[in-house]
């Protein structure tokens, strides 16, 4: 490469950028930088957690399910009430991991479903508050499209074992952006698919449990092999 077109020295960087795996580069649609669409983005707050079960509450990493923003996983922290209000989790907020020891974590996100007062977001997260022009539920599943989390890995940084990302990856993050309606009917089409995947995935597992209770039977002699 030339001099003038080395953006950084990450080796990581260079080869999947040799490779096409920064992102989308076509579409049908418009595709623009994130930060077009954001209203701002906010690392998370720091503290360490307590023994005793106390009124608030600090997200986990494993809250950020695809399936949503799991409440449930985090643990419990004492602090002011003015802090506590400005890390809360709200409605349809984006979390996306930022700084995490596993390099396949990166970027791994999740939407909030429901207001939490009492659960604020650790500074391993980053939240991420969109304007009406993009839907928070179609936004994350761009970011955990293959393209998408390619282009977090390539341009994650790592020190002392962490991978890190920050807010201005996030805003230069390149997403098409398609019309309000056709997010909404991608969202849909997803959403049903994952329905159809968890059935399948429901019916293995079942067929699974059949098959080793028949082997046990057949080994203890319950059953005879046909």
């Amino acid at each position: 490469m030339w001099w003038k077109d080395l953006e950084r020295w990450s080796f990581n960087y260079l080869s999947r950028a040799n490779e096409g795996l920064l992102g989308y580069t076509k579409s049908k649609f418009p595709i623009e930088p994130l930060g077009k669409h954001l209203v701002g983005t906010m690392n998370g707050y720091c503290i360490k957690p307590v023994a005793r079960p106390t009124e608030q509450k600090m997200l986990k990493l494993n809250a950020l399910n695809p399936a949503g923003l799991d409440l449930t996983a985090s643990k419990f922290i004492i602090i002011p009430k003015k802090i506590a209000d400005h890390f809360a989790v709200h409605k349809d907020d984006l979390f996306i991991c930022r700084s995490v020891g596993s390099y396949d974590h990166i970027a791994k996100c999740a939407i909030a479903a429901v207001d939490a007062p009492d659960t604020v977001f650790p500074d391993i997260m980053i939240r991420v508050r969109l304007k009406q022009s993009l839907l928070p539920a179609f936004v994350c599943e761009v970011v955990q499209s293959p393209l998408g989390r390619s282009y977090f890995q390539s341009n994650a940084r790592t020190a002392v074992g962490m991978w890190k990302i920050g807010a201005e990856d996030i805003a230069n993050f390149p997403i098409p952006v398609p019309p309000l309606a056709v997010q909404g009917e991608i969202v849909e089409r997803i959403a049903a698919q994952q329905g159809e995947i968890a059935k399948e995935r429901e019916t293995v597992e079942r067929l699974s449990r059949n098959i080793e209770a028949e082997i046990e039977a057949l080994i203890l002699g319950i059953k005879r092999v046909n």
